[in-house]
This record gives C-alpha cells, structure tokens and sequence, in this order.
C-alpha cells in the first residue's frame, strides 16, 4: 500500500509499518496500486477523524461517531475543525485502515455519513 503524508510517500509492505507511518503523521492518505479507493487518516492526540474515497466524485464518505467534542486536524496543511459527530478514536482509525488494507472497500468498523 501507498501511504502519503505531510513528511511524504512511502511504500508499506506491512500493517505494522503502516500504522508507524500513520501514528506519527497528521494526515495519511492510504491507497493501492491505483488512486482511489483510498482512506485518508487524520490524527490529532488520541483523536481521528476517516475519509473513504470510493472514486474522485460523488463516493465520499466521513467517519460518523456519537461524539460531542469538536476538534482541530490538520488537512492540506491548514487547520481544519471536523464536526463533533466525525471524529472516532484513534484505535477506531487505525482498524479502518486494517479492513481497508484487507480489502480497499469502506471498513465496517465505524459508520459512515455521506460527503466530507
């Protein structure tokens, strides 16, 4: 799998050297051999916040929670609030990105709202 960060490209030939990559950036794009489907993880402490990309336009996915605290990622090297009711636990993030490397279709773990 592809993994693209703020600090740059890199090839993981594993989960665990995914999730290396992944814990220590601020955004991750995760994707195969072709553009899309990819995931795109944002992390913030122990907070996250997932987008699946199906295609370029209209499979867009947000992570969807219960939560109720607001918070501030980093995307596109600007700061960017997520809604309260999109941001997951990190352990929630980093099994999505296991099921999407599993097989590149939106993980099942968490729900999902349409758009990003």
């Amino acid at each position: 799998m592809l993994v693209c960060t703020e600090k740059g490209s890199f090839s993981a030939e594993s989960y665990t050297q995914m999730i290396g990559i992944i814990t220590n950036s601020r955004e991750s794009w995760i994707s195969g051999k072709e553009k899309y489907p990819c995931l795109v993880v944002l992390i913030n402490g122990e907070n996250a916040c997932v987008d699946y990309f199906g295609t370029d336009e209209r499979d867009c996915w947000l992570s969807k929670s219960e939560g109720t605290k607001r918070v501030v990622f980093t995307a596109g090297g600007e700061e960017w609030e997520a809604p309260a009711d999109a941001v997951v636990s990190i352990k929630a993030a980093l099994e999505c990105v296991k099921l999407f490397c599993e097989t590149p279709e939106r993980p099942n773990n968490i729900k999902w709202q349409y758009g990003v």
